[in-house]
């Protein structure tokens, strides 16, 4: 037991020598070798689950770049200024005088200016209306130009000294085509101070500070009638109530202008200054007080114009 293999005492003896021995020689069993002590491995956690790879969003093809626009002849804009004569800040539709309101004419403008306008609420102008043009032609203080009001033809103390550059000078020489209609103003002693001889291609109108509305009779003028067109009297062109005269020059003239010129037009109305008359049709007869009554419908009538203006600058494009 415990031997694995056993010899004869022959073969002892030689292998031996004589020396005494065990018979048998043992083979013990090896003992099954030690595990080493491990430390237990953590437990493999779970993969994350990888969201699937979303399909790429398509990218929309760069639309081109468009090409500037050509540049038009008329890139430069027309400009077209309108002034209304000695009439009150009140005198208006836009300043909510009811006595404004019901005419077409002045809820047209109403309209214009809402949708289309700027209203400038502190804009101030001089007491009486040669200096206003004066100032406003000159680029000038009324004190650095002129504050008489000078109203007859002859009169030495009104208009804008000639060696002062007036707006339609400055503009033709940015290649405006300027043309005035209406109440000149700005000095008539001679030749030199006409319209057309201070930048104004075309001028048709009164030369002195007020007239008649039909006859343009001038008591500035000695009564005579003054009604001029460039550089003489406007013969057989009278007769016609004076707002809707220089309305209809107005747009007879924007009509026929080359719309790749650029240009500037001043309608410079009488109306309301006096002499106070009306044409009945803009009259609103719930006014009471007839001088009130008149002057609005004075007032009234150059609304319609600017409209109508308005209107023909936009068919001309």
């Amino acid at each position: 037991t415990g031997y694995d293999e056993c010899i004869t005492l022959d073969e002892y003896a030689a292998a031996n020598q004589g020396h005494a021995g065990p018979l048998c020689t043992a083979t013990p069993t090896p003992s099954p070798p030690t595990p080493l002590p491990t430390t237990p491995s953590p437990p493999t956690p779970e993969p994350t689950p990888v969201p699937p790879t979303p399909e790429p969003t398509p990218v929309p093809p760069t639309p081109p770049t468009p090409a500037p626009p050509t540049p038009t002849p008329n890139a430069v804009p027309h400009l077209m200024l309108i002034m209304t004569d000695d009439q009150g800040w009140y005198n208006a539709p836009w300043h909510g005088n009811p006595e404004h309101q019901r005419h077409p004419a002045d809820q047209g403008i109403n309209t214009l200016i809402a949708e289309e306008g700027v209203k400038l609420d502190r804009m101030y102008a001089f007491a009486w209306c040669g200096p206003t043009r004066s100032s406003i032609m000159s680029g000038r203080f009324p004190t650095h130009v002129s504050e008489e009001n000078a109203v007859g033809i002859d009169d030495p103390r009104g208009g804008v000294d000639l060696r002062m550059k007036l707006l339609p000078e400055k503009l033709k020489e940015a290649g405006y085509y300027t043309f005035i209609v209406g109440k000149w103003h700005l000095g008539a002693r001679a030749d030199v101070q006409l319209p057309i001889n201070r930048g104004v291609d075309h001028f048709f109108g009164m030369l002195t500070g007020m007239g008649d509305h039909y006859s343009y009779a001038s008591n500035a003028a000695s009564g005579y009638t003054d009604l001029w067109e460039n550089d003489g009297p406007a013969y057989g062109k009278g007769g016609e109530y004076s707002c809707d005269l220089y309305t209809a020059e107005a747009v007879r003239v924007i009509t026929a202008h080359d719309a790749s010129v650029p240009m500037f037009g001043f309608v410079s109305h009488q109306c309301p200054h006096s002499p106070y008359t009306a044409k009945e049709k803009y009259m609103n007869m719930e006014i009471d007080d007839t001088g009130r009554r008149i002057f609005q419908a004075m007032s009234t009538c150059v609304h319609e114009s600017t409209v109508n203006i308005t209107d023909a600058l936009k068919a001309k494009g």
